[in-house]
């Protein structure tokens, strides 16, 4: 009878070991399966697309149009106008216009800008489109002309 136990909480034992290898395996694939984390993008406008639009890949370094986590900057790198267009999703993390960007960037649907907008230069202009601004603003030069 004794040995019979044995044998009982043995399987027991080995089917307790067993269900926490599968769940231990189960988490680790499931760890690995799910969407890596993108990190945000500091992109610049290069103007490199055949028009001026932020939907146009080409017209941001490494080909890649911002999305919503991603902060912009306006250098020297390209002085070509820029629209921020209605087919692109309307919502960056920052905006930076540094010196040497004597373009202009014109809205042509309402933005979003969650983080900080910084301007030295250029200009920007909202035309009739709502700008919604949730951080630092900070004009030290250039032309803002808002809705």
């Amino acid at each position: 009878m004794k040995q019979r136990s044995r044998r009982i909480v043995s399987r027991k034992r080995t089917l307790l070991y067993s269900a926490v290898v599968v769940v231990f395996f189960a988490m680790l694939s499931i760890g690995f399966l799910r969407a890596p984390n993108v990190d945000a993008a500091a992109l610049t406008w290069d103007g490199g697309g055949g028009d001026n639009n932020w939907s146009t890949c080409a017209n941001w370094t490494t080909d890649t149009c911002p999305v919503s986590g991603d902060t912009v900057t306006f250098n020297s790198t390209s002085t070509k106008a820029s629209t921020i267009d209605g087919a692109w999703g309307g919502t960056v993390t920052g905006i930076t216009i540094t010196t040497g960007y004597s373009g202009t960037i014109t809205l042509g649907r309402s933005l979003t800008v969650s983080g900080a907008y910084s301007q030295s230069t250029g200009t920007f202009d909202a035309a009739s489109y709502a700008v919604d601004m949730n951080s630092t603003f900070t004009l030290s030069g250039g032309v803002y002309t808002a809705s």
